[in-house]
């Protein structure tokens, strides 16, 4: 059975770089876009021949800029084929979900995740994952998979509130007021401080 291994934190806290470098190493495996393609996940199509696909394809996968997500323009067919480590949501979100979430029912399907993956990773050792909304749920991980080891990455609180301010800024509240633009700081300022405190208890 493959050993888990959680890379949990804030949103823009660097989970996602520190995930692409561990992915690297040869005796890890992780989600691609061919992995669980068995169409037993809502959101998660069947595709034929995923695992033969996913193994061939991640022997082009190496540790160059393709690793960070800044494949040259041009690509897009590579990009497509070539198996990278990926946040694999429709996965997690149908083992932990959002609303209507069941701690029983979702123990199991993390179980299930990880017994379908070391059924196809038999020569590797460890399964990499990283998905932040699973920061709120380490207790349930660890009930559901005891031997699960858990990387988390803390980057400043006035460093991630700033740079996600920004992004909501851009994405999503555009034309927001000084005043608004103050209290997104402040939601984004608590925000890191909870998933802490949530963490550490």
């Amino acid at each position: 059975m493959l050993t888990p291994v959680f890379v949990i934190g804030t949103f823009h806290s660097g989970t996602t770089i520190l995930y692409r470098m561990l992915a690297m190493h040869p005796h890890v495996t992780w989600l691609s876009q061919f992995s669980q393609r068995h169409g037993r996940i809502p959101g998660r199509r069947w595709m034929p021949l995923s695992t033969p696909l996913d193994r061939i394809s991640r022997r082009v996968f190496h540790g160059d800029d393709r690793l960070l997500g800044l494949s040259p323009s041009g690509e897009g067919i590579r990009r497509l084929m070539v198996a990278t480590p990926q946040e694999a949501q429709a996965v997690w979100r149908h083992a932990v979900p959002l609303e209507d979430f069941d701690p029983v029912i979702s123990r199991q399907r993390v179980r299930t995740v990880l017994e379908e993956e070391s059924r196809i990773w038999r020569d590797r050792s460890h399964l990499l994952i990283k998905y932040p909304h699973l920061s709120g749920y380490v207790s349930l991980v660890r009930s559901a998979l005891p031997n699960s080891k858990f990387v988390h990455i803390i980057r400043d609180g006035r460093a991630v509130a700033l740079s996600l301010r920004a992004e909501r800024l851009r994405s999503t509240y555009p034309d927001a007021s000084e005043a608004e633009t103050q209290q997104l700081l402040k939601n984004t300022a608590k925000y890191w401080v909870d998933v802490l405190n949530e963490i550490e208890a």
